[in-house]
This record gives C-alpha cells, structure tokens and sequence, in this order.
C-alpha cells in the first residue's frame, strides 16, 4: 500500500521518527517513518544592468546600450529565470536636434590693393545629411570659423612728390596727410 504523509510547511523541528499504524478491512499494519531535515536554499535572483554605453552618434537621435543579465544577489553567478522582465538594453539619446556643421563660403576680395585691408565671409550652421537645411548658430555644437581676416599686410609702394625734403625741413611730418603723401621720408624721421 502506498501511502504520503505531508507535512507542509516543513522545518528543522519536524524532523524524527514517526509511527505510521494503518488499518482496513483486509487488516492493520505498523511501520516507523523517518523524517530529515535537508535545507534546499533557492537563491533570490536579479536582473543586474551594465552602466550605458556612449551615444552612437553624439548628435540628433542615437542609440545607446548596455548589457543586462540574471544573477543570484549573494554570489553573482549568473542564471536563468529572473522575473519580472529584464530592464531595457538600448535606448535612444541626444534627442536635441540634427547633426550640425559649419559650411564656410570663400573669401571676399581684399578691401585694399596694398596696405592692410580686410576680408569676410558667410558662415552658415547647416544639417548635415540635408545641405540645403540653415540652422541657427546656436545649434552649430563646434566653434564658429571666422568671418573676417586682415589682408595685404605688406606696406603700398612709396612714390613721393619732390616737395617731401622742405615737409621734413618744416618738421610737418606729425601731420597725418604728410604721413600719406610723404610716406617714406617722414617715416625716416619720426
């Protein structure tokens, strides 16, 4: 005859021998039972997340990752069975606008034909997978190149009227049209 005895919930102080007497039409019979004790521990598990990786890429909208697993929570073994769902493994980043660059036309004609004189130029922020996109400035993340440059640094050949000897004898040189027109003679003086 098969028979189960139960005993739920079971701990240490369970443990023993047990007189089992059963008995029926057909008879009555008497056995001894031994329970043990046997701790069977079934670990607390957990989904265990890496930190994120970088934003792929660092503009517009990227992707990000990280590795998630199952692991018991006292000796880190990784298992199978965590509950409930594991966190995410990738998300979305940088949702702050498109990829930018700074599109630079070329520069202007110098302002003078010999002595200093300047150049510009446009500087325009643009969305880099469509060239025909303006941004602000501000969008543009990197420094903004430069929209003005000196030019022709060299000094304008000096070809000075005769009279520049008498303008250096009359120590008129401090005058600024004399400094133009007497180029080379008052700068040798001054």
């Amino acid at each position: 005859m098969n028979s189960i005895l139960t005993i739920f919930p079971f701990s240490q102080h369970f443990a023993g021998t047990y007189r089992c007497n059963a008995s029926n039409e057909a008879g009555s019979d008497t056995g001894d039972v031994i329970i043990e004790f046997r701790s069977l521990i079934i670990e607390e598990k957990s989904w265990l997340a890496s930190p994120w990786s970088q934003c792929i890429p660092d503009c517009h909208r990227g992707i990000r990752n990280r590795t998630v697993v199952c692991m018991t929570v006292s000796t880190r073994m990784i298992m199978d069975g965590c509950s409930p769902p594991p966190p995410s493994s990738e998300e979305t980043c940088h949702e702050r606008g498109p990829c930018t660059h700074w599109v630079a036309e070329s520069w202007s004609m110098c302002s003078k034909s010999c002595g200093v004189g300047y150049q510009v130029r446009r500087v325009n922020c643009q969305a880099t997978y469509d060239s025909n996109i303006t941004l602000s400035d501000l969008e543009c993340l990197t420094a903004r190149p430069p929209v003005f440059r000196y030019c022709n640094i060299h000094n304008c050949p000096c070809s000075e009227p005769k009279f520049c000897k008498l303008i250096v004898g009359a120590e008129l040189c401090w005058r600024l049209e004399y400094q133009r027109i007497c180029c080379y003679t008052c700068q040798h003086t001054l």
